[in-house]
């Protein structure tokens, strides 16, 4: 029973010091998660565009999916940018003198979409942001054998 008890005790203690480890972890990044948040300047400021939600789901394979979504964007400088859907020559929205932006639109289409940042007047992608579209239900129909018995 002593040996038991003598066990038990240092898996507690073992146990304490796993604990008091990860919290001190957990302390140390939070800290400097907050300090490079704080020395981030523009210069150092990363170009993304980003959706909310990524994915938009359908019942059925083929059919249009319907989602609200938010696009938001940033860029390194300030400067007159256009969001487009990838392939399209016509804007979804522009922004004059600006470094970041947000959007938001009603999602409608059958199958998965990409949309693109791109500076105004200009055919080079800056940032990226996928649309996922998926389905419930598969559009398998029933194969058809080619002989019945009745």
């Amino acid at each position: 029973m002593t040996i038991k008890t003598n066990q038990s005790w240092r898996g507690h203690r073992l146990f304490s010091m796993l604990l008091l480890l990860l919290a001190s972890l957990e302390l140390t990044t939070t800290n400097l998660m907050a300090e490079t948040s704080s020395r981030v300047g523009s210069s150092e400021r990363k170009t993304y565009l980003s959706i909310s939600p990524e994915r938009c789901v359908a019942l059925r394979e083929g059919q249009v999916c319907y989602q609200n979504v938010v696009l938001k964007w940033q860029t390194k400088h300030k400067g007159n940018f256009c969001l487009y859907l990838e392939g399209a020559t016509i804007s979804q929205r522009c922004w004059s003198q600006s470094d970041q932006g947000q959007y938001e639109m009603d999602f409608q289409s059958d199958k998965s979409r990409r949309f693109v940042l791109r500076a105004k007047d200009t055919s080079t992608e800056l940032a990226g942001a996928d649309m996922i579209v998926a389905w419930v239900y598969g559009n398998k129909k029933r194969r058809r054998a080619s002989w019945r018995l009745f």
